[in-house]
């Protein structure tokens, strides 16, 4: 199968090339990378998610089929709530990532990491494995998702939907909310370390709803972005991304993911890979690391690339990228439980080492909008707020996770740390 066009990939032509994610063709980049990150980490940002595959589970089994393939335990989930899970490999390794959302009168679900079409066969096989009564309905292609990112994407929807959308919590939903005679659905899902919203929209609508966004988001310079911008403002906040290097985990416990599990006769895919390395130990832990010094130029490194203590093989680069903010080069890696610490310096590359490195606590930085307070702050008065740094670019300020120790700006905001901690 040759796979989805993206409508908002076809809207832009040939002005934009496009990559395959999840079986969809949808653009990596619009402008730069740099001037799209500025603006996801500034103001408001539209990204194009119509690689999200969509699925509506109904009848009297559909929870036990959710408990069966969630990692995390979808049993306490309550109306207009979300639930971050994944879906695993019998191994443990992770399959796909998903929202969970109690709908009523059904479950749905939002997955990405694979193409829907994997999806809909994994459920339609556990349904049938158990008998479950549950329809499966696939509406990835009837419904479509845009993201909105940025510190002040709440102001935006403040105009569009009115003030109620400053008390949606993290994992809130809000439905029946319009746009110029345009319905859609309202998930805060922070994706990208800032305040971050999925818009639902039948896909009739998708094209329709993206220009009046753009309309109204003139007076917010709103700008569209694409998923590397997206990809590395996940690196900097510690976000798994289920495209870099949740693929390359031999196991989810590797990630050092939050995610809440009951383990008492739970029956779930990965379980037993999964009981068998937390009563064995995991051999191996994702870490972030910092590149030594102020280099623009990328390295000669990337995934899979060494690092090496003491000229041994301790562990594998699974994301290397530059940090606008930072102005370095930023290194997530596999590393032997042993060496899993923060503060230490490795050697990246063959025995020699390529690169110096260190390893850092997470997250990278501390994003802007952990900063805002929605009513008092604003978009149109952010000259007062602003950090400047470099010239006259604005960023969020420099973590301290540079240094070789745990920062203790994250640390002493207990606000930020529970937002923010991978």
């Amino acid at each position: 199968m040759l796979g989805r066009l993206s409508q908002v990939a076809a809207f832009y032509g040939k002005r934009n090339s496009v990559g395959w994610r999840d079986g969809c063709a949808v653009c990596p980049v619009y402008r730069s990378v740099e001037t799209e990150y500025q603006k996801l980490r500034q103001g408001v940002t539209l990204t194009d998610c119509s690689h999200f595959g969509h699925f509506r589970l109904e009848g009297p089994d559909a929870l036990r089929l959710i408990d069966r393939l969630s990692f995390a335990d979808p049993h306490r989930l309550a109306a207009d709530r979300l639930l971050p899970s994944y879906a695993l490999h019998e191994d443990g390794s992770l399959f796909f990532e998903m929202l969970v959302a109690d709908a009523g009168d059904s479950y749905r679900l939002m997955t990405e990491g694979v193409d829907p079409l994997e999806v809909a066969a994994l459920l339609h096989r556990l349904a049938a494995s158990r008998s479950f009564e549950v329809a499966i309905v696939d509406e990835t292609q009837t419904q479509s998702f845009i993201g909105l990112n940025g510190p002040y994407a709440w102001e935006l929807l403040k105009d569009v939907i009115g003030p109620g959308v400053i008390g949606l919590r993290p994992l809130e939903s809000l439905s029946g909310n319009q746009l110029d005679g345009i319905l859609f659905a309202l998930h805060r899902v922070d994706k990208a370390g800032e305040y971050g919203y999925l818009l639902q929209v039948d896909s009739d609508y998708l094209i329709d709803l993206w220009q009046q966004l753009l309309q109204v988001g003139r007076r917010f310079d709103i700008e569209p972005v694409g998923y590397e911008a997206l990809d590395l403002c996940k690196l900097e906040n510690r976000l798994t991304n289920i495209h870099r290097e949740a693929r390359l985990a031999n196991h989810v416990l590797e990630l050092n993911t939050r995610a809440l599990m009951r383990r008492d006769r739970r029956e779930y895919l990965g379980r037993a890979a999964v009981e068998k390395a937390l009563s064995e130990g995991v051999k191996r832990r994702l870490v972030g690391m910092v590149l030594e010094g102020e280099r623009t130029a990328q390295p000669p490194l990337g995934a899979g690339a060494g690092v090496h203590a003491d000229g041994v093989r301790v562990g594998d680069i699974a994301h290397l990228a530059f940090s606008f903010a930072l102005g370095r080069w930023l290194a997530l890696a596999f590393l032997e439980a042993d060496y899993a610490y923060a503060g230490l310096r490795y050697r990246i590359g063959d025995r020699r080492g390529d690169a110096g490195a260190r390893t850092v606590s997470a997250p990278f930085i501390v994003s802007e909008s952990l900063r805002i307070r929605p009513r008092q702050d604003s978009y149109f008065e952010r000259g007062a707020r602003a950090r400047l740094q470099d010239g006259e670019r604005a960023f969020p300020p420099k973590s301290a996770s540079v240094r070789p120790h745990r920062f203790q700006g994250v640390l002493t905001d207990r606000r930020a740390y529970r937002r923010t901690i991978a």
